[in-house]
């Protein structure tokens, strides 16, 4: 029966392999447009903390290609501009981004790599970014395996485990526990390693996560397998492969298809260990089929090829055992992997000594044995069992605090029978007092309620009133053109077609005062009309208005103003043009009045389903915190109630002493 399933599943799987080739060929081709639109965006005159974010993502995005050399140049460029910008924040996501680029992803210099990890920590730690913190120890974690410093690896495990149980972070706790398992199976401690094993699997079931509870079948059926619990072993890698078949087969995104090739892998090493040794080989040459499809990296990739070593030369095919551990070895060293180079020399060695070569053979247990012995020392046991000392005691202080405080309880229930009497004739007197309280609440609930239901209505009315204004603007604005011009410029048609040789010195001087007062009249009615309503936003657009606006007022405030617009092919709704117009009207009137300025950037950007402004100025800045919170500014009131009205949203940088920038987004409507 069970062969008939591995038949099944082996001729099943195949089936959904184009289906998946196609999927990854739609990824990488969206990786590459993101990677292109990315490099276009760096064109753009940006702000250095966001030429910063676009290094980094441009970095992370090189990853994909293997494309170490762009890879190394985007994030040390992201810390470059991370640091100009004087943000912590970049500066800790340019150091993370150099960590991943020097350790975990190509370069491989692990030194270096824990270098800026440990940088980037220390920001982490000191911002109390919990997210960041959990992703820079997972590097710093990596390169403590990697090098199997489990003692360094335990330390870090148990702090990032405290602080997720501190803020009660499921996802975390789950994670660490399996990394406490893992940590403790590597260092032959396989009871401790089982329970937390164990603990992983019951916590993953709690929360309904089928791509850990595979993974936990796995974990645990490497510590059978250790236990020497073979065919509990098996069971356990075949239950966990059944699972991630039907993930595979569903498409389910939190899988990453290369746990199909690590589980095929655990099986054939679970079947090699019982003797089955053409069920073993049937796994290896399966999982190398997935790993063409769906390639691994090169931690899992060095133990791939040691498994299909050992089963080659238990198979007695020596040549292709020797070029399997051999490509193992090379992997392993290529990563610096310390415990894979140890395995890769001991199964050399057996290889070599089933070959009768003597003197390899001899060669490579002495590597294994040095190997072996800078591994696991005396001195790195003490440390571990430290920790772990540590780690227990930690635990039982936190037990002991716990029956402590249940005694407490208990002795508390006692005293309370004592008073019961007494306690019952306040209760009722505090009855009144809680039931004047619980009114008050009530009411004050209400009022609350009240108060917000009044601030919708009122945030309502003021957008409607703006609209309203918007509307009857650019109606005045038309009638004026179209109804006082018009007679205008009809009058002095009518006046000008006088025969002015007929009139005495005298009429000719009004007459000539009449035409140039109609002219006056004229040009007055245009620049009022203007005002209330820009001929240019009407016929051209927002970029063309901005700029006919700029330049007038750069020309009477002497104010040096940049003005640049991207990806306006097209016309926008003509309630986002006029609400942007006035937006940008008044944070240049604000700058004018109050910033002491001497230039200023104005940036506008259409993407597909946003306009991006940005005005950036070299003032004297202001605190926008203690102005929004004191009510000051109507100028920056309007501007938000606007904003909230288009739903959009305001981001304000400002130092005094350093200038103001503000980022505002605004959806276009009509996307999605």
């Amino acid at each position: 029966m069970k062969h008939l399933c591995v038949l099944i599943i082996l001729f099943i799987i195949p089936i959904t392999l184009k289906s998946q080739r196609d999927d990854e060929a739609r990824v990488r081709r969206m990786i590459v447009l993101q990677r292109d639109s990315l490099k276009k965006v760096q064109t753009f005159p940006l702000p250095d903390s966001q030429r910063a974010t676009v290094s980094a993502e441009l970095s992370n995005t090189f990853l994909s290609f293997s494309d170490f050399d762009s890879v190394l140049y985007y994030a040390e460029s992201s810390l470059e501009f991370a640091v100009k910008s004087r943000s912590d924040r970049h500066k800790m996501l340019a150091l993370s981004t150099l960590g991943n680029a020097y350790g975990n992803f190509g370069l491989r210099d692990y030194k270096k790599a824990l270098t800026y990890f440990n940088e980037a920590r220390q920001i982490a730690e000191q911002t109390g970014d919990v997210k960041e913190i959990h992703k820079i120890y997972s590097g710093i974690l990596n390169l403590y395996f990697y090098n199997s410093d489990f003692a360094n690896a335990m330390r870090l495990t148990n702090e990032g485990l405290s602080l997720a149980e501190k803020i009660g972070d499921t996802t975390q706790i789950i994670h660490y526990n399996n990394l406490l398992g893992f940590i403790f199976l590597r260092q032959g401690n396989l009871s401790r390693a089982e329970e937390f094993y164990q603990l992983y699997l019951s916590l993953a079931k709690e929360v309904g996560d089928s791509v850990r509870i595979a993974d936990a079948l796995n974990n645990l059926g490497e510590v059978y397998s250790a236990q020497n619990l073979l065919q509990k072993s098996l069971e356990h890698h075949m239950n966990s492969w059944q699972l991630c078949k039907r993930l595979y087969l569903r498409k389910v995104q939190a899988l990453n298809p290369d746990r199909m090739a690590f589980t095929l892998f655990k099986l054939a090493n679970s079947t090699n260990k019982l003797g089955l040794l053409n069920e073993a080989k049937q796994y290896t040459t399966e999982g190398f089929n997935y790993l063409k499809i769906h390639p691994a990296n090169e931690y899992d990739l060095a133990w791939y090829y040691l498994i299909a070593g050992d089963i080659s030369r238990q198979l007695n095919e020596l040549e292709m055992a020797k070029s399997y551990l051999h490509r193992g070895l090379s992997l392993s060293k290529k990563i610096k992997h310390q415990e894979d180079i140890r395995d890769a020399y001991d199964l050399l060695q057996q290889l070599h000594a089933r070959l009768n070569r003597k003197d390899s053979a001899y060669f490579y247990l002495t590597l294994f044995t040095k190997q072996k012995d800078s591994i696991v020392n005396e001195k790195s046991k003490a440390q571990i069992q430290q920790i772990i000392s540590e780690f227990d005691l930690a635990k039982k202080d936190q037990q002991i605090a716990l029956l402590n405080e249940q005694q407490k309880l208990s002795e508390s229930e006692l005293s309370k029978q004592h008073f019961l009497r007494n306690a019952l004739l306040i209760s009722f007197a505090l009855m009144g007092v809680i039931a004047y309280l619980l009114y008050s609440r009530y009411q004050l609930r209400q009022r609350n309620a009240f108060q917000k239901e009044l601030n919708q209505k009122q945030n309502e009315l003021f957008n409607a009133i703006v609209s309203v204004q918007d509307n009857e603007r650019k109606r005045v604005a038309q009638d004026l053109h179209d109804g006082l011009g018009s007679i205008l410029s009809t009058a002095k048609l009518k006046l000008s077609s006088l025969e002015s040789e007929r009139l005495s010195p005298e009429d000719e001087l009004k007459y000539q005062t009449s035409l140039n007062l109609l002219d006056e009249a004229v040009q007055e009615l245009r620049h009022v009309s203007h005002n209330i309503m820009p001929a240019s936003l009407s016929r051209l657009g927002l970029p063309a208005a901005l700029q006919n606006l700029l330049d007038k007022i750069s020309s009477y405030s002497g104010l040096k103003i940049d003005f640049k617009a991207y990806g306006f092919e097209g016309r926008i709704d003509e309630t986002t043009e006029m609400s942007l117009y006035r937006v940008v009207l008044e944070l240049i009137n604000n700058i004018v009045k109050h910033a002491h300025a001497n230039q200023v950037t104005v940036q506008l950007i259409k993407h597909a389903q946003y306009i991006n402004v940005m005005v950036e100025d070299d003032g004297c800045g202001f605190n926008y915190k203690e102005i929004i919170s004191q009510n000051r500014g109507i100028g920056l009131s309007n501007i938000i109630s606007r904003l909230e009205f288009l739903k959009g949203k305001m981001d304000v940088d400002s130092t005094e002493g350093l200038g103001t920038t503000i980022v505002i987004d605004i959806p276009i409507v009509g996307s999605s």
